[in-house]
């Protein structure tokens, strides 16, 4: 509270009035003794706190409204009140009592009008005089929509993220001598990633311990981000969490698009260098970029297959258009140099297996013949025959490795006939796949 005088004597005074003072109206009266003076107190940042106390703060507040001589003014988003309301008394009184609360306390409502600027060429202007290479050229539509998505519209969450990029910039030039060339592009996924930093610091703390396109589209996922214990804090938080997830979905399928070069919905290794290189370049990271476990899988079937055709074709048409491989919520964990364990939503759902004698074998989770009914039963294009043949079990193919048992590495009771579904319609082959698979991960869950 800031009080102004006309003389230091009147302000000495005022001081020792103030000393002798026992309650707040007569605080106010000793500044506000005529009709000219007023004393105004400015409360600000509400929505920065928990909308509960928020709704408490305003509580407060209204004892002191009929104060004579006494001015309030609030700063406070309505939705805020809303979401306090609704916290501290339910949801069926936040419907009937919020906004008759709101109206209670406030006497002259004035809506800030955030939209008399032109965010997209604020930014162009700020982000100009950060001296990014290629600011000129940065993508206006997609630095409103990532800044948007992310830190709002803010005037000073904005110029935060300005002043990061003008201090990552000076890295960038102390660096010049060991980086490669910068792009347009490359500045664009830079702000982003800054933007993603200053907005949400424990989801880039958690996409830092994991930099892949996987964990991209995981966290477009709003059950993988209602599961992740590092993410909590976030959205303890978050006054709207429903709000929160849609804009870190829209920030991270924005950015996703503009990795996405090539337009084919995926990001593969050489599209997300840029990511990587952006990071070790701004010093978020210094991890080199590493494929990923499926990519390496990939490859190490190919070796073993020797050129085999089938083989080849079955990878390009059929699985890596599969659920199996395009799902980032089915996470490869890389085990020794033959196969790799298939998690799912923190369970082993199988591996993937790649031998001499056989390139690739899908081990899955699940009792062979309860897989075969559980697919009957959610899908009747399977033929009998189908069944029978797509779907083996380990004793069968264990059999098969020798005339003595033997064991075969891996996890997991029932084995996918890849060489069976060799045969099918690539078409066709998908989508028996996907349904096994899709199968294996509701038995898992089955007895929750």
């Amino acid at each position: 509270m800031t009080f102004c005088g006309p003389g230091l004597k009147e302000t000495c005074h005022f001081i020792v009035a103030i000393w002798k003072t026992k309650n707040f109206q007569e605080l106010a009266q000793i500044w506000a003794d005529d009709e000219k003076k007023r004393v105004v107190i400015c409360v600000d940042d509400l929505d920065r706190v928990q909308p509960v106390i928020a709704l408490e703060m305003l509580e407060a507040i209204k004892n002191f409204l009929d104060v004579d001589g006494c001015v309030f003014i609030l700063a406070v988003d309505f939705e805020v009140i809303q979401s306090g309301m609704k916290e501290k008394l339910g949801v069926d009184v936040q419907k009937t009592s919020g906004k008759s609360f709101f109206d209670k306390i406030i006497q002259l409502p004035f809506n800030m009008p955030k939209d008399s600027y032109d965010l997209k060429a604020y930014l162009g202007k700020l982000i100009s005089e950060t001296d990014l290479p290629y600011a000129e050229k940065m993508d206006k539509d997609y630095l409103r929509e990532i800044t948007s998505s992310s830190v709002g519209s803010n005037p000073r969450s904005i110029k935060r993220v300005m002043n990061y990029a003008r201090l990552i910039n000076l890295i960038r030039d102390e660096n010049k001598s060991r980086e490669e060339s910068f792009s347009t592009r490359d500045s664009e996924i830079l702000y982003a990633i800054i933007c993603l930093q200053i907005a949400w610091p424990e989801l880039f703390a958690h996409f830092l311990s994991d930099p892949t396109s996987d964990m991209m589209l995981n966290m477009e996922n709003w059950e993988y981000l209602d599961r992740t214990p590092q993410l909590k804090p976030l959205f303890e938080r978050a006054p709207d969490e429903e709000r929160l997830k849609n804009n870190i979905s829209t920030f991270f399928d924005t950015l996703f698009s503009k990795l996405d070069e090539d337009g084919d919905g995926q990001i593969s290794d050489k599209e997300f260098e840029s990511v990587m290189k952006v990071m070790k370049m701004a010093q978020f990271t210094s991890v080199d970029m590493k494929p990923r476990p499926r990519d390496q899988l990939m490859q190490m079937i190919k070796n073993n297959s020797k050129g085999n055709q089938e083989v080849t074709s079955f990878l390009e048409n059929v699985y890596q258009h599969s659920s199996i491989y395009l799902n980032s919520e089915f996470v490869y964990r890389l085990s020794g140099t033959r196969y790799v364990t298939l998690v799912y939503k923190r369970k082993q759902l199988g591996s993937l297996v790649t031998l001499k004698s056989n390139p690739l074998v899908i081990r899955l989770n699940a009792n062979p013949e309860t897989l075969k009914s559980y697919v009957k039963k959610i899908s009747s294009n399977f033929s009998p025959e189908d069944l029978e043949n797509i779907i083996v079990s380990l004793d069968a193919v264990v059999r098969g490795v020798g005339e003595k048992e033997a064991s075969l590495t891996g996890f997991g009771d029932a084995i996918i006939n890849t060489k069976y579904l060799m045969g099918k319609e690539p078409s066709e082959a998908i989508r028996m796949l996907n349904l096994v698979t899709d199968a294996t991960s509701a038995i898992l869950f089955s007895n929750e």
